[in-house]
């Protein structure tokens, strides 16, 4: 990720914790997509 001025490098030490995170991520993804995708639509207005 990276922002101007700001560089986020991962830290190799926690690939085991980011893979954690990922598998609640992608289980967390479809049932938020909807709202997701309506507060974008709401956010366009």
């Amino acid at each position: 990720m990276k922002r101007p001025g700001i560089v986020f490098e991962p830290r190799k030490e926690q690939t085991a914790r980011y893979a954690e995170l990922f598998e609640v991520y992608k289980q967390l993804y479809p049932a938020l997509r909807p709202v997701h995708h309506g507060l974008f639509e709401l956010f366009k207005r």
